[in-house]
């Protein structure tokens, strides 16, 4: 759905990061689970709620991992911005009618 919404938005299937970054959600999600399956293996022997050190890395994780890969995906979107191109598929911008005092 988002890589035709590039398309349609008229980012070319080859600059759109859309397969990019969906796939690489799934990566990041199988290094978690791998981590999270070791960490309890050789510390735990049974299954047991999060501490909350536990809770904090996992959060810091997840805002690692989406610091890092989050530009693939917005970057050709924000460059067809920045470049003045007015194409998106939404033909308003509530914002830009909010900027003019328009409603």
């Amino acid at each position: 759905m988002h890589l035709l919404i590039d398309i349609a938005s008229g980012i070319p299937l080859n600059a759109s990061g859309a397969m990019t970054f969906f796939v690489t959600q799934a990566f990041g999600i199988v290094i978690e689970d791998l981590v999270t399956t070791t960490y309890r293996f050789l510390f735990f022997s049974s299954l047991r709620p999060p501490s909350l050190e536990e809770r904090i890395l996992g959060r810091v994780w997840v805002v690692a991992f989406l610091t890092w890969c989050t530009p693939m995906y917005l970057y050709p979107m924000l460059w067809r911005s920045n470049m003045g191109l007015e194409d998106s598929t939404i033909p308003f911008s509530v914002v830009k009618m909010l900027k003019q005092g328009k409603w």
